[in-house]
This record gives C-alpha cells, structure tokens and sequence, in this order.
C-alpha cells in the first residue's frame, strides 16, 4: 500500500488543532500527533476522502480525549485536556502510595529513638540533609526550565514540588530557633514531606529529561 505523504500545512493545521486544546506537553503531544496523522491517513486511503473530512472524522474521535477536565488528585482549580489530567492523576496516585509507606517507614524511625533529638545532633544530621534535599531540588527546577520545553513531569514538578521546598523552609526556621527538636506531629510531617520531595522531584526530573531527549531526537527525523 502506497504511503501517504502530508503537506506541511495539513501537518500545521493539526498542529493548531492541537494547540487550541492546550496539548503542549511533549510526553503525550507528538504521540498524539503520530496517531491522529495515522488516522487521517488511514481513512484517506481505505475511505477515499479528503483530507478536511478525514481530519474532522479524528478530531470527533480524539474530541473527548483533549476536552478540558481537572482531578482532585492534581488539585480541581488546576484543568488542561483531559488525556493530560488522567496522567498527571495517574503520577500523583503512584506518589500518594510513596507517601504512605514513606509514613510507615518515618513512623518507625520515631518510635525507635528517644523522643527528643539533641541540637547539636540534628544540626549533624537534619541541616546537612535537608540542605542538600532542597538544594538539588532548586538545581532539577533550573535545569528543566533550561530546556524551555513543557511536559508532565515538569508541570507536576512546579505545581507540587516546588510549592513544598517552601514548607520545608518554614520547617527549618522553626527548627533553627528550636533549642531541642522533639519528635512531635510537626517533626514527623516534615521528615515524611522531606523524603518525598526528594523521591518525586527526582522521578519527575528524570523522566523530563528522557522526554526531552526523545523530542530532540524525533524533531530531526
């Protein structure tokens, strides 16, 4: 079966489509692209149609895909296409399961030692670390603004990762002017919030950066 070749405005004009639903992230953009060119291709040759009919066949089809929608899980003032939401929906239960077992594992921890931590010994153990978590996080921030290109991950990453390294400053302050810290309510909500920052802004970090180098590669086929 003979291929079909695009015009570069038919692409465009499904690139504009794509636009007007607010699909810029790449993760899920160019897939979209691919299938829905496939689709236009397909009915073009097996159907006989044109491409304006064809292409109006697939936005029908794709329409309650890329309608507007929010989640509870990403927060309900936040809306986007829905195939977007449902990611993001999808990432943020795999964290809220993190967050639990990282619960259970922080729970432990404070059960195990004595009740109140020694200044010095959290300065030895807590500033270093948090330091260090917070750092490397403000470090992957910068390095996917850097790219200057949109994905899930990076959007997850400046509506829930960011947002939390500016508890954990707060966090900190009032351990700073804390004689003791005693392994309270406060304590083990900011331990738990530590960890999981970390563990998110890394997984997002990492999976941005593997999307942006498959757009690279796929921009110069």
């Amino acid at each position: 079966m003979k291929e079909l070749k695009f015009t570069t405005k038919e692409i465009v004009q499904v690139e504009k489509y794509l636009n007007k639903k607010e699909l810029y992230y790449v993760d899920l953009r160019y897939e979209i692209l691919d299938h829905m060119l496939l689709d236009i291709e397909h009915q073009m040759m097996d159907e006989k149609i044109s491409f304006d009919d064809a292409f109006k066949n697939t936005r029908n089809k794709w329409g309650k895909q890329l309608c507007n929608s929010s989640s509870f899980w990403i927060g309900v003032i936040f809306s986007g296409p829905k195939i977007f939401i449902d990611k993001c929906a999808k990432l943020q239960k795999r964290f809220f399961l993190m967050n639990v077992v990282t619960s259970l594992l922080v729970m432990s921890f404070m059960l195990l030692f004595t009740p109140v931590l020694e200044m010095e010994l959290m300065r030895i153990i807590f500033y270093p670390m948090t330091l260090f978590c917070i750092g490397s996080l403000l470090y992957w921030g910068y390095k996917m603004i850097k790219t200057k290109i949109k994905s899930s991950f990076a959007y997850l990453f400046y509506r829930q990762v960011i947002p939390g390294v500016f508890i954990i400053l707060l966090f900190l302050l009032q351990f700073i002017n804390s004689s003791v810290m005693t392994l309270d309510y406060s304590s083990f909500y900011y331990l738990v919030l530590l960890f999981n920052l970390f563990y998110q802004g890394f997984y997002l970090f990492k999976n941005h950066q593997k999307e942006v180098s498959q757009y690279h590669k796929y921009k110069r086929l």
